[in-house]
Protein backbone atom coordinates (compact mmCIF):
# COMPACT_ATOMS: atom_id res chain seq x y z
CA UNK A 1 0.00 0.00 0.00
CA UNK A 2 1.69 3.18 -1.24
CA UNK A 3 0.63 5.43 1.64
CA UNK A 4 2.13 3.09 4.24
CA UNK A 5 5.37 2.63 2.31
CA UNK A 6 5.79 6.36 1.69
CA UNK A 7 4.32 8.23 4.62
CA UNK A 8 4.84 5.91 7.61
CA UNK A 9 7.95 5.12 9.64
CA UNK A 10 8.43 1.54 10.88
CA UNK A 11 9.47 1.25 14.52
CA UNK A 12 10.51 -2.05 16.05
CA UNK A 13 12.93 -3.74 18.40
CA UNK A 14 16.06 -1.94 17.14
CA UNK A 15 14.53 1.51 17.52
CA UNK A 16 13.05 0.72 20.94
CA UNK A 17 16.41 -0.62 22.15
CA UNK A 18 18.18 2.55 21.05
CA UNK A 19 15.63 4.66 22.90
CA UNK A 20 15.87 2.55 26.04
CA UNK A 21 19.58 3.29 26.16
CA UNK A 22 19.03 6.95 25.24
CA UNK A 23 16.37 7.72 27.81
CA UNK A 24 18.61 6.41 30.62
CA UNK A 25 21.21 9.06 29.80
CA UNK A 26 18.86 12.05 29.73
CA UNK A 27 18.87 14.64 32.49
CA UNK A 28 15.69 16.72 32.18
CA UNK A 29 16.15 20.43 32.77
CA UNK A 30 12.44 21.22 33.21
CA UNK A 31 9.28 19.57 34.50
CA UNK A 32 7.92 19.33 30.96
CA UNK A 33 11.02 17.46 29.82
CA UNK A 34 10.77 15.11 32.81
CA UNK A 35 7.11 14.32 32.02
CA UNK A 36 7.93 13.60 28.39
CA UNK A 37 10.87 11.34 29.28
CA UNK A 38 8.81 9.43 31.83
CA UNK A 39 6.25 8.57 29.15
CA UNK A 40 9.02 7.50 26.76
CA UNK A 41 10.62 5.37 29.48
CA UNK A 42 7.32 3.58 30.12
CA UNK A 43 6.78 3.15 26.38
CA UNK A 44 10.11 1.50 25.56
CA UNK A 45 9.60 -0.92 28.43
CA UNK A 46 6.02 -1.84 27.52
CA UNK A 47 5.77 -1.83 23.72
CA UNK A 48 6.56 -5.32 22.42
CA UNK A 49 5.32 -5.11 18.85
CA UNK A 50 6.36 -3.49 15.59
CA UNK A 51 4.37 -0.52 14.35
CA UNK A 52 4.32 1.97 11.51
CA UNK A 53 3.40 5.57 12.40
CA UNK A 54 2.29 8.33 10.03
CA UNK A 55 4.85 11.08 9.50
CA UNK A 56 2.56 13.68 7.93
CA UNK A 57 -1.03 14.75 8.42
CA UNK A 58 -3.85 12.95 6.58
CA UNK A 59 -6.79 14.20 4.56
CA UNK A 60 -10.09 12.59 3.60
CA UNK A 61 -10.51 11.16 0.10
CA UNK A 62 -13.93 9.75 -0.71
CA UNK A 63 -14.63 9.67 3.00
CA UNK A 64 -11.51 7.64 3.81
CA UNK A 65 -8.20 8.67 5.36
CA UNK A 66 -5.49 9.14 2.75
CA UNK A 67 -2.06 10.72 2.38
CA UNK A 68 -0.52 12.67 -0.44
CA UNK A 69 0.55 16.05 -1.62
CA UNK A 70 -1.42 19.30 -1.62
CA UNK A 71 -4.72 17.95 -0.32
CA UNK A 72 -6.97 19.92 2.02
CA UNK A 73 -6.95 18.74 5.63
CA UNK A 74 -10.37 17.55 6.85
CA UNK A 75 -11.67 17.65 10.41
CA UNK A 76 -13.83 15.15 12.26
CA UNK A 77 -15.17 14.26 15.68
CA UNK A 78 -12.71 12.30 17.84
CA UNK A 79 -14.83 9.16 17.52
CA UNK A 80 -14.93 9.59 13.73
CA UNK A 81 -11.12 9.75 13.58
CA UNK A 82 -11.05 6.61 15.75
CA UNK A 83 -13.40 4.68 13.44
CA UNK A 84 -11.75 5.84 10.22
CA UNK A 85 -8.32 4.97 11.63
CA UNK A 86 -9.47 1.41 12.33
CA UNK A 87 -10.83 1.14 8.78
CA UNK A 88 -7.69 2.61 7.17
CA UNK A 89 -5.87 -0.66 6.58
CA UNK A 90 -5.95 -4.37 7.23
CA UNK A 91 -2.86 -5.99 5.77
CA UNK A 92 -2.93 -9.54 7.09
CA UNK A 93 -1.23 -9.43 10.49
CA UNK A 94 -1.01 -5.61 10.34
CA UNK A 95 -4.03 -3.63 11.57
CA UNK A 96 -4.55 0.12 11.78
CA UNK A 97 -5.82 2.47 14.48
CA UNK A 98 -5.24 5.75 16.24
CA UNK A 99 -1.76 6.08 17.73
CA UNK A 100 -1.29 6.02 21.46
CA UNK A 101 0.45 8.81 23.34
CA UNK A 102 3.35 6.45 23.99
CA UNK A 103 3.74 5.57 20.31
CA UNK A 104 3.72 9.24 19.30
CA UNK A 105 6.31 10.16 21.94
CA UNK A 106 8.52 7.25 20.87
CA UNK A 107 8.41 8.69 17.35
CA UNK A 108 9.26 12.18 18.62
CA UNK A 109 12.20 10.71 20.57
CA UNK A 110 13.53 9.10 17.41
CA UNK A 111 13.40 12.53 15.76
CA UNK A 112 15.52 13.89 18.60
CA UNK A 113 18.01 11.07 18.05
CA UNK A 114 18.08 11.88 14.33
CA UNK A 115 18.90 15.51 15.04
CA UNK A 116 15.52 16.84 13.84
CA UNK A 117 14.72 18.42 17.21
CA UNK A 118 15.82 18.46 20.83
CA UNK A 119 14.13 18.14 24.21
CA UNK A 120 13.82 21.89 24.65
CA UNK A 121 12.16 22.48 21.28
CA UNK A 122 9.70 19.64 21.83
CA UNK A 123 8.88 20.17 25.49
CA UNK A 124 9.48 23.81 26.36
CA UNK A 125 9.44 26.08 23.31
CA UNK A 126 8.30 24.67 19.98
CA UNK A 127 8.35 27.95 18.09
CA UNK A 128 11.11 26.70 15.78
CA UNK A 129 9.30 23.50 14.74
CA UNK A 130 5.83 22.71 13.46
CA UNK A 131 3.81 25.52 11.97
CA UNK A 132 3.04 27.74 14.96
CA UNK A 133 2.41 31.40 14.22
CA UNK A 134 5.85 32.22 15.63
CA UNK A 135 7.73 29.43 13.90
CA UNK A 136 10.09 29.96 10.99
CA UNK A 137 7.79 27.89 8.75
CA UNK A 138 4.52 29.57 9.66
CA UNK A 139 2.21 30.82 6.95
CA UNK A 140 -0.49 31.88 9.41
CA UNK A 141 -2.92 29.40 7.90
CA UNK A 142 -3.45 25.66 7.79
CA UNK A 143 -1.19 23.88 5.35
CA UNK A 144 -2.36 21.27 2.91
CA UNK A 145 -1.20 17.79 3.76
CA UNK A 146 2.26 16.87 2.50
CA UNK A 147 3.42 20.40 1.80
CA UNK A 148 7.13 20.44 2.45
CA UNK A 149 7.62 23.47 4.67
CA UNK A 150 10.43 23.56 7.22
CA UNK A 151 9.96 20.60 9.64
CA UNK A 152 6.46 19.84 8.36
CA UNK A 153 7.34 16.53 6.73
CA UNK A 154 8.72 15.14 9.99
CA UNK A 155 5.22 14.93 11.41
CA UNK A 156 5.21 18.02 13.61
CA UNK A 157 2.72 19.54 11.20
CA UNK A 158 0.43 22.44 11.91
CA UNK A 159 -2.46 20.94 13.86
CA UNK A 160 -3.08 19.36 17.22
CA UNK A 161 -2.57 15.60 17.14
CA UNK A 162 -5.39 13.30 18.29
CA UNK A 163 -4.15 10.11 19.98
CA UNK A 164 -5.29 7.65 22.64
CA UNK A 165 -4.15 7.67 26.26
CA UNK A 166 -5.59 4.47 27.65
CA UNK A 167 -9.29 4.64 26.72
CA UNK A 168 -9.30 8.43 26.53
CA UNK A 169 -8.86 10.73 23.57
CA UNK A 170 -6.17 13.35 24.08
CA UNK A 171 -4.80 16.20 21.98
CA UNK A 172 -1.06 16.72 21.74
CA UNK A 173 0.59 20.00 20.83
CA UNK A 174 -0.70 23.28 19.56
CA UNK A 175 -1.99 24.46 16.21
CA UNK A 176 -1.34 27.27 13.79
CA UNK A 177 -3.04 29.84 16.06
CA UNK A 178 -0.91 29.01 19.12
CA UNK A 179 2.51 30.18 20.21
CA UNK A 180 5.00 27.33 20.44
CA UNK A 181 6.53 29.05 23.45
CA UNK A 182 3.24 28.67 25.34
CA UNK A 183 1.94 25.37 23.99
CA UNK A 184 4.82 23.09 22.96
CA UNK A 185 4.34 20.16 20.62
CA UNK A 186 4.41 17.61 23.46
CA UNK A 187 1.75 19.31 25.61
CA UNK A 188 -1.24 17.04 26.34
CA UNK A 189 -4.86 18.00 26.97
CA UNK A 190 -8.21 16.13 26.99
CA UNK A 191 -9.96 15.97 23.62
CA UNK A 192 -13.63 16.99 23.36
CA UNK A 193 -15.74 14.12 22.07
CA UNK A 194 -18.87 15.96 20.96
CA UNK A 195 -17.45 18.72 18.74
CA UNK A 196 -15.64 18.66 15.40
CA UNK A 197 -11.90 19.00 15.93
CA UNK A 198 -11.33 21.95 13.63
CA UNK A 199 -7.61 22.25 14.41
CA UNK A 200 -6.76 18.60 15.00
CA UNK A 201 -6.10 15.42 13.04
CA UNK A 202 -5.73 11.81 14.08
CA UNK A 203 -2.27 10.24 14.13
CA UNK A 204 -2.48 6.82 12.50
CA UNK A 205 -0.50 3.69 13.22
CA UNK A 206 -0.46 0.30 11.56
CA UNK A 207 0.50 -2.32 14.13
CA UNK A 208 1.78 -5.84 13.73
CA UNK A 209 -0.63 -8.27 15.37
CA UNK A 210 0.58 -8.96 18.90
CA UNK A 211 0.94 -12.67 19.62
CA UNK A 212 1.77 -13.28 23.25
CA UNK A 213 4.21 -16.17 23.18
CA UNK A 214 7.38 -16.88 25.11
CA UNK A 215 9.36 -16.50 21.90
CA UNK A 216 7.76 -13.11 21.25
CA UNK A 217 8.47 -11.90 24.77
CA UNK A 218 12.12 -12.93 24.46
CA UNK A 219 12.39 -11.15 21.10
CA UNK A 220 11.53 -7.79 22.68
CA UNK A 221 13.48 -8.30 25.91
CA UNK A 222 16.35 -5.83 25.97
Amino acid sequence: MKEIDTYFLTIGKTELLSLRNWVRTQNPATDRQAEFLEIVKDAVNSINYNFKIAMIEPHLKNGKIAYGMNEEISFLLAEEWFEKAKAFSNLGKWTSGLATLEELFVYYSLLINAGMADLESLCDDSSVVGNYVDSMSSTGELLKTGENFEFYDYGFGNTKKLVMDGKDFVLVGGDFTDSGADIPITSVSPAPTNVILENAVGVLVVREELILTKEREREFEM
